[in-house]
């Protein structure tokens, strides 16, 4: 319902109970989830997602354990990891489908060593006009990382100022991904391996990627020398780094 704000409006975060949906056609609508310690929705099944958001939540706000999700101008501001999609531990790429338009991912981190700071996946990813800025993920996909064999096929968005401790300071793949039409600016990391914006590498599959009509400016790899934060040698890739048999095709960008 309109106006439902589920957690408080502010000062101290509470611990709720996940929502757990085990189902087939939920409708999750006009909600607002705010100042949630702990994970805010565990979905097994198919579900769609509309106009909702979650700022400062603790746990993941979206956490996709098998089935097909669809996400509609929501808002993740403020919290740890926000979205994570299961699957390609238990039973191959294809167990879970996350689809999320017009959606806002800001200032979103994990810490504690943790990687993808925004969107931790591990089946199937489709990302259309969507915005991720200043997130971070203390090692590597300051807003994205995927498993491998797994898939990213991204439209239309922009990611800009995000920041990855180790590699990727955008996305981290060890797998397929398309990008097109979109738009990396300012966004960092700080190792040797690099990838200011992009990171992919051969780990458990390799990775291909297809970078279409996009566009990559005042994206860096901060790692100039071995000072304790670098794993050996100047830091390689400001825009893009790639590695081992992984592939890359890029055109018109």
């Amino acid at each position: 319902n309109a106006g439902v704000v589920i957690g408080t409006n502010g000062g101290s975060s509470v611990s709720v109970s996940p929502f757990v949906f085990n189902a087939e056609g939920i409708v999750i609508k006009d909600i607002a989830f705010k100042y949630i310690s702990s994970r805010a929705r565990y979905i097994k099944g198919d579900a769609s997602i509309t106009n909702c958001s979650f700022d400062h939540i603790g746990g993941n706000s979206i956490y996709l354990d098998g089935g097909h999700v669809n996400v509609y101008d929501c808002n993740f501001t403020n919290s740890s990891q926000a979205i994570a999609v299961n699957g390609n531990e238990k039973t191959g790429p294809y167990y879970s489908f996350m689809n999320i338009y017009n959606s806002n991912f800001i200032n979103l981190k994990i810490g504690n060593g943790g990687y993808a700071g925004a969107i931790r996946n591990s089946g199937q990813l489709l990302l259309v006009n969507c915005s991720f800025k200043n997130n971070r993920a203390d090692t590597w996909g300051g807003c994205i990382a995927s498993n491998p064999t797994t898939n990213i096929t991204i439209y239309n968005s922009t990611f800009e100022n995000n920041v990855a401790g180790w590699n990727g300071g955008a996305i981290s793949t060890y797998s397929y991904l398309q990008v097109y039409n979109t738009v990396f600016r300012g966004n960092n990391c700080t190792t040797n391996y690099g990838g200011g914006a992009i990171f992919a590498l051969t780990y458990g599959s390799d990775a291909h990627l297809w970078i279409v009509n996009s566009t990559f400016e005042n994206n860096i790899n901060t790692c100039f020398e071995n000072n304790g934060i670098s794993t050996g040698f100047l830091g390689k890739g400001g825009a893009i780094s790639i590695g081992d048999s992984s592939t890359l095709n890029v055109y018109n960008s």
